[in-house]
């Protein structure tokens, strides 16, 4: 639940996570499909500063193309539903007839380590927090070629900045800018060159090797 609440709604760090509520989300279907409403809520970052000061609490329609994330939303619904309070993470029960949660929230100190752990546990390499989740859901919009407007919305970043600053190029979209930047491969003629080596020694902080050079082949560094 704490991942896809990272990725499907941009929820950043500790405090979004910590203060989430079960009441902020309304499961319905409609003429599109299955979705979540959820309901943001103005927290301590959106409440000071002149910079902030036009900042509005996200309100997000998701629509699940799979019908088991929708059910999975549905099912825990059920299970912390009759719980004390409306707190959405609730610290998981050892039961030996199926999911059982209790009523006592997950403190902090898990919450701050838990998109790290899982990531451990699922043998993903890399240096991830809880930031890691909410980085996850620009770069996939960004990606997916959505308007920078949107995932402001989404994310709830202040900036085009802010969302510049989260996004990752995908390693297919790294291939094609070096493909972009690289000169056209020159087709070396089938015939003996002549190779060019220093006459001089190298200093200590210089290096010199041979260089064969196509014949009739010119080269320009900028």
């Amino acid at each position: 639940m704490f991942y896809y609440n990272s990725k499907l709604f941009g929820l950043r760090g500790v405090d979004e996570h910590k203060h989430l509520n079960t009441d902020q989300f309304d499961l319905g279907v409609d003429q599109r499909g299955k979705y979540t409403n959820f309901n943001g809520r103005a927290s301590k970052t959106y409440k000071g500063g002149l910079n902030q000061r036009h900042l509005s609490a996200k309100n997000i329609k998701q629509y699940f193309q799979n019908d088991e994330l929708y059910e999975i939303y549905e099912y825990y619904f059920q299970l912390v539903g009759s719980l004390k309070g409306n707190c959405f993470y609730r610290r998981p029960l050892d039961s030996k007839n199926g999911v059982k949660f209790g009523e006592q929230p997950i403190g902090v100190n898990k919450l701050s380590s838990i998109m790290k752990t899982m990531c451990a546990d699922a043998g993903v390499e890399g240096y991830f927090t809880n930031h890691s989740g909410k980085r996850t859901c620009a770069t996939t919009l960004y990606q997916a070629g959505i308007p920078e407007q949107v995932i402001i919305n989404r994310n709830g970043h202040r900036s085009v900045e802010s969302v510049r600053m989260n996004k990752r190029a995908a390693d297919g979209m790294l291939k094609d800018i070096s493909n972009v930047l690289e000169p056209e491969a020159m087709p070396v003629k089938k015939m003996r060159c002549e190779t060019v080596t220093s006459p001089s020694m190298p200093s200590e902080n210089e290096t010199v090797s041979n260089i064969n050079i196509p014949c009739g082949a010119h080269s320009t560094f900028s």
